[in-house]
């Protein structure tokens, strides 16, 4: 499409040896090519994947022009807090704090554990669709869903929070109130 940049610095090898680097644009290009047969193949770079064959076989004909292209996809970030919803709002206030220690699964990436401040990341995600899921510590109710679609696109970056609050306690005395007034005493 139109608006899909190119990749630059991404290294295009042919089969019978040279290679180069493509252009900021993501452009490269193979001159004084002797007509025949070749395989082209590209290297990913960090931070994408193959958006299909990373492998072209073409003929170039005499005097001709083979167009041999590669899609990439960027890898995206999944990132989030699990804080402690005081209120039970749902939303991160100012004065809430973050857990650590938390679980959190990506599926079907796996799981990491929430660093000191409530906070977590993953990187390097492919485009498609995930669940994000916290799995409820001892001593705590969710105030938002504890499992949350998402979906990735190219190079994309999503937060998903999680609120959980602190369970509390009723406590009190069941007395015999001998002299009616009420109190305990």
């Amino acid at each position: 499409d139109g608006g899909e940049p190119g990749v630059g610095g991404v290294t295009v090898t042919r089969g019978d040896g040279p290679s180069t680097a493509t252009s900021l644009d993501g452009s490269y290009v193979f001159t004084d090519v002797v007509p025949g047969r070749y395989t082209l193949s590209i290297t990913v770079p960090d931070g994408y994947i193959a958006g299909g064959l990373t492998t072209r076989t073409m003929n170039v004909a005499s005097g001709g022009t083979s167009p041999a292209n590669f899609a990439l996809q960027a890898q995206g970030m999944i990132q989030g807090v699990v804080y402690e919803d005081t209120n039970g709002n749902g939303y991160q206030d100012s004065n809430e704090p973050g857990i650590g220690g938390v679980t959190v699964t990506v599926n079907p990436l796996g799981a990491v554990e929430t660093k000191r401040d409530g906070t977590y990341r993953y990187t390097n995600v492919p485009v498609g669709n995930y669940s994000v899921n916290v799995t409820l510590p001892t001593g705590y109710v969710a105030s938002t869903l504890l499992t949350q679609p998402v979906g990735m696109a190219s190079g994309g970056s999503i937060v998903t929070n999680f609120g959980l609050q602190v369970q509390g306690m009723i406590q009190g005395v069941v007395f015999a109130d001998s002299n009616g007034n009420g109190a305990q005493d």
